[in-house]
């Protein structure tokens, strides 16, 4: 039996005649920036997200940077980010001017706020927790630190668009960034971001810096550039946004499988996390012993996964200037040794499942 990782096919081919006659519909009005489509959606995503403004935007990296220079930080200013991420998170830091500064992960994979005072300088003008896995950050105790050292948090949203904290969904706080990568919950068919806000001056500022920083027509306020999202993945989202609740459901009882049928062997999985949070498991994750060993047994089986993420951020050669050393955030690295995303997606079918569950009980079993 072969068990891809991901079969976006799946969740498309019900909506298959809709998407493909909705483009259709684009391609004879001619309009493929901007336009009506591209505002209802994104008033359907703000509202979705409970949040006053939406603003699409190029891709999910450039969500991030675009509200960062939102709020003026850049050059000569230090934003906090988490260790265990994607390149993307850090990367969107740079490339506003500011400095990333890490902070290593709790027991759930996201930023520890407990070590977030210790990484806060004078310098310090931001925070971007990342809802890593389709699961909150910890965010009363980050947004209470915000508070008290006058800082502003931009979440990173990129794997977590439904996931809740308190009953609050994300972003928790003022501003979130997305991305809607094909793969994600709710996923385009090619880049496309956004960036969701309260402030209306953000808004404004975010939507500006990604049109050129044009106020009108040929009128540059400020060097902005060229970041839209584009008017068919609009469309095509806006379709796809009516069933992000019941493909978050389906992921959740994926999860909630996946965990019955593995729960008495000594792996860790992300059903366990904070009382507080319900998340939208974007991906099924594992702490495993021997995983490349498993990873290889699951393969020669037909059972394709995935490791999210196999070098932390400050041993990658791109971040080597922030002046880290491995052993800096143990917990990191650490779970670059041991985690395995396991297949998850919308119509992964229960026989898979337990396939794939099977396999890994097969691998740590005295007889196998």
């Amino acid at each position: 039996m072969k068990v891809p990782f991901n079969d976006l096919s799946r969740a498309h081919e019900p909506l298959r005649e809709e998407i493909l006659r909705t483009i259709g519909e684009v391609i004879d009005d001619g309009i493929f920036i901007g336009g009506e489509r591209v505002s209802k959606f994104e008033s359907n995503f703000a509202k979705f997200c409970r949040k006053e403004y939406c603003i699409g935007i190029g891709n999910g990296s450039d969500a991030i940077e675009l509200a960062l220079r939102a709020y003026g930080i850049g050059q000569g200013d230090e934003v906090i980010a988490p260790a265990n991420t994607y390149n993307a998170t850090v990367a969107a830091i740079v490339a506003a001017g500011a400095t990333p500064v890490l902070v290593d992960c709790d027991d759930y994979f996201n930023i520890n706020p407990e070590l977030i005072h210790r990484a806060i300088t004078q310098k310090t003008k931001a925070i971007v927790p990342v809802h890593l896995y389709g699961r909150t950050a910890n965010m009363n105790p980050i947004l209470d630190i915000a508070n008290s050292f006058g800082l502003r948090t931009i979440e990173d949203c990129a794997q977590a668009h439904g996931a809740t904290y308190l009953s609050n969904i994300t972003p928790i706080g003022e501003t979130g960034a997305f991305s809607f990568y094909p793969t994600k919950n709710l996923g385009a068919l090619g880049d496309g971001g956004a960036v969701v806000t309260d402030n209306g001056e953000v808004a404004k500022r975010v939507r500006q810096l990604g049109n050129y920083g044009q106020r009108e027509k040929n009128v540059h306020e400020i060097a902005g550039r060229n970041s839209r999202l584009d008017t068919i993945q609009a469309a095509v989202l806006d379709i796809k946004l009516r069933h992000l609740e019941d493909w978050n459901n389906q992921r959740k009882d994926t999860a909630c499988k996946y965990h019955n049928f593995l729960s008495d062997i000594d792996i860790r999985g992300l059903i366990h996390s904070y009382a507080c949070i319900e998340d939208v498991s974007h991906l099924y994750v594992i702490q495993a012993e021997r995983r490349d060993e498993l990873r290889g047994f699951l393969a020669s089986r037909g059972v394709e996964t995935a490791i999210h993420y196999p070098t932390p951020i400050h041993l990658q050669e791109a971040f080597k200037s922030l002046g880290y050393k491995k052993g800096d955030f143990p917990r990191a690295e650490q779970f670059s040794k041991e985690v395995l995303s396991l297949p998850m997606f919308p119509g992964i079918t229960d026989r898979e499942i337990e396939y794939v569950s099977g396999k890994i009980r097969g691998f740590y079993s005295a007889d196998r």
